[in-house]
């Protein structure tokens, strides 16, 4: 979502103060020249004829698109000549490696071909092929009458799709003629010449996801121009993401709206995705351990109020934490509960549950999980100031140190909301 807060000179009363104005359309033209229409999310009056608005584009093309986006028909004639029919969604895979592959199902497309289509996009590779209740390594498959396929472009069948082909026509159905069922282990999809491993960081999916075509062979993304989006953020959290050690890896199947699924990654990597005000895509990573980003004085703040505030304070809490993997519903949950008495007292009794589709890895889920335990505390100190000066893509959670003895403000504090301004950032 964009958005932007815009202060209006409302001295004479031209938009008196008994008109609602929430929910009212804008048109934003910026400097950059990217125009978009949003609407009225907050505004307020100040003492001093200023009305404070608040506008929100909630039209990001690529968050209303459907993912996957690729789906076959299925139809299924019985006996007596009715048919019936339904949409299969064919897959994307994420991350995954040769020691421990992504478990998916066959689709079976073609029963005169014997396919069995896996994911879209071109993986790494097939580690294995499951027939009925029996696993195959991929050499052992394709000398038993199986052909395995990982999806490139120059496939001369099903190009950009990988999938299994039953060879052997004898081998396509079970003793009672139902057809037999079809499964393969799998590395996730290729993100251009990098590395399986590299491709399980969830922040260059992210990028690669939103920067591949949505149509043709291999292109299984949101089709957005690199123009669009701010390359040096997500390289940033690329590098924030290997820093701290999370794996993506998981299988995206259920159709539904880009922006669900781009929320369930960034709750994987920690991440915050947002569209700036010049229309480019970005891609911020909260650290669990990060050091002061910017350090404040008397000589580049000048403090608005100080003391102790409603919330805000972080705690991390010693508890109980449960990890565990489905692997017949494909998901991860996870669960803790708190045991650090001075922090039950100021948040009382609190449970924090969660699953996902794209966490298989129980170092990366343990990290998750131990970074949602944090919670705010009440009584914490706050400092509110104003500056001219920012940390590099500052952002809340960030790290600054403050030093304002004559105050006896000192040390490091959280960034847990912020203004930015045209010169002035408080």
């Amino acid at each position: 979502l964009a958005t932007l807060t815009l202060q209006l000179i409302n001295h004479d009363k031209i938009i008196p103060d008994n008109v609602n104005l929430w929910g009212a359309s804008v048109e934003v033209e910026t400097v950059a020249g990217h125009n978009w229409i949003g609407k009225i999310t907050a505004y307020e009056s100040s003492a001093d004829g200023k009305l404070i608005v608040t506008a929100t584009e909630r039209t990001v093309p690529e968050l209303s698109q459907y993912l996957p986006d690729e789906f076959i028909k299925l139809t299924t004639v019985t006996s007596d000549v009715h048919s019936s029919s339904l949409k299969a969604t064919i897959p994307l895979v994420v991350g995954g490696s040769t020691a421990s592959p992504i478990d998916v199902k066959g689709i079976l497309k073609s029963k005169t071909d014997g396919i069995y289509y896996l994911c879209v996009g071109e993986i790494h590779e097939i580690v294995n092929v499951r027939v009925g209740d029996k696993t195959l390594t991929r050499a052992e498959a394709e000398s038993a009458g199986y052909m395995t396929y990982t999806g490139s472009a120059s496939q001369s069948l099903e190009p950009g799709i990988a999938y299994i082909q039953i060879t052997d026509p004898n081998l396509r159905k079970n003793d009672d003629g139902t057809y037999v069922e079809i499964g393969a282990g799998v590395v996730g999809l290729k993100l251009g010449t990098h590395t399986a491993d590299e491709c399980r960081n969830g922040a260059r999916f992210l990028l690669w996801l939103l920067k591949t075509a949505r149509v043709g062979a291999c292109e299984w993304g949101l089709g957005i121009s690199e123009s669009d989006i701010d390359l040096a953020t997500f390289t940033t959290a690329i590098a924030d993401v290997d820093a701290e050690g999370l794996k993506l890896d998981g299988v995206i199947y259920d159709r539904r709206v880009a922006q669900s699924w781009i929320n369930e990654i960034c709750r994987c990597i920690r991440g915050s995705y947002e569209i700036g005000e010049n229309g480019k895509r970005r891609l911020f990573i909260s650290k669990a351990s990060d050091t002061s980003s910017y350090t404040y004085t008397k000589n580049n703040i000048e403090l608005v109020r100080f003391g102790v505030g409603a919330y805000t304070g972080r705690v991390f809490n010693l508890g109980r934490l449960d990890y565990a993997y489905n692997p017949i519903t494909g998901l991860f949950m996870q669960s803790a509960y708190f045991q650090d008495p001075d922090s039950i007292a100021d948040i009382e009794e609190q449970e924090f549950t969660g699953q996902s589709y794209l966490l298989r890895d129980p170092a990366t889920a343990q990290k998750i999980l131990e970074y949602t335990c944090r919670r705010s505390l009440l009584g914490a100190n706050k400092v509110l100031f104003s500056s001219r000066f920012l940390p590099a893509n500052c952002r809340p959670g960030q790290l600054v140190t403050i030093d304002y003895p004559e105050h006896s403000i000192s040390g490091l504090w959280k960034i847990v909301s912020l203004q930015i301004g045209d010169h002035v950032h408080r």
